[in-house]
């Protein structure tokens, strides 16, 4: 099971790195640092938990939101 992310629409980074041809795309967590403040490490950058949604992948294109 792997940890996906989608950047919030609230997000400030969402216009320049949340969307790809104006829509909201899935990458994947591959670290998280708790003590950082920026902890998400995927697609190449770091986040924030409060900027993320977070899903859990469960097939080729399913994904299953974690609240």
């Amino acid at each position: 099971m792997e940890l996906y992310a989608k950047i919030k629409k609230s997000s400030k980074y969402y216009k320049y790195q949340g969307c790809v041809d104006g829509k909201p795309f899935f990458f994947r967590i591959t670290k998280i640092e708790p003590r950082e403040e920026y902890s998400c490490l995927g697609d190449g950058n770091r986040y924030r938990k409060s900027d993320l949604n977070f899903f859990v992948k469960l097939g080729e294109k399913q994904f299953f939101p974690l609240s």
